[in-house]
């Protein structure tokens, strides 16, 4: 067995083989002579060339006389192991019974399966469907080629009513009144206006009723040698 110095820091050990080995477990068993001082974690490094280590596997070794921990450490090929022992159940001392390393000659098991010159695909090249296939029985029928018609050809006459007689007059009437009479003066005389009737013009004016003109309302002024007779 191994024991520590008092109040231990990581303790380290180095195993060389005597050439290439294929490993596949190691036991570390943690029986001590007083019974007290058992070591708790532990690891296994490997190292294929003897220099550069690798972690290959780690445990806790049970707090028991004659308690072991087994360690899977297959797949690695290796020319020297480390055990290395990182805490105990007790700060002042550490201990361990034995350690052993499983292995075979690595022609037998060769560390390292080969590496296939053509990667595989990792896309499908079909994608596949993500909808679900219906059975026939509950598949919907399909569309009618010809939609019908939702607006009617002909939209159908609608009546209104006034709600009260007193909205709208029952019919036009049929009789208007008759327009006032036009009047109209004869010569000499013109229509008042203010009035609407026809008075004289003075001495010295006269008045002319023409077609064009049947109803004058202004007087003329005689011209020299010219004179009015009504009078």
């Amino acid at each position: 067995g191994w024991s520590s110095s008092k109040d231990p820091d990581d303790q380290e050990f180095v195993y060389s083989l005597a050439g290439s080995v294929y490993l596949s477990s190691a036991i570390i068993y943690g029986g001590t002579a007083e019974g007290e001082y058992w070591a708790e974690d532990v690891e296994i490094w490997t190292s294929a060339d003897g220099s550069t280590y690798s972690l290959a596997a780690s445990g806790i070794v049970p707090e028991s006389s004659g308690g072991s921990v087994t360690l899977d450490i297959s797949g690695n090929t290796a020319q020297a192991v480390k055990l290395v022992i990182t805490s105990g159940y007790r700060s002042d001392y550490w201990e361990i019974s034995e350690l052993v390393v499983y292995g075979a000659d690595p022609t037998e098991h060769p560390s390292v399966p080969p590496v296939p010159t053509t990667m595989p695909t990792l896309i499908p090249t079909h994608k596949p469907s993500l909808l679900p296939t219906v059975p026939p029985s509950l598949r919907p029928s399909p569309l009618p080629t010809k939609l019908p018609t939702m607006i009617p050809t002909i939209a159908p006459s609608v009546t209104y009513y006034p709600t009260t007689s007193t909205e709208f007059p029952s019919s036009l009437p049929t009789s208007y009144p008759s327009p006032a009479p036009t009047l109209s003066c004869p010569n000499g005389s013109v229509v008042s206006l203010e009035s609407s009737t026809c008075i004289e013009c003075g001495i010295g004016y006269y008045s002319i009723v023409t077609e064009n003109n049947p109803r004058p309302d202004t007087c003329i002024f005689c011209p020299v040698g010219k004179y009015n007779i009504n009078a």
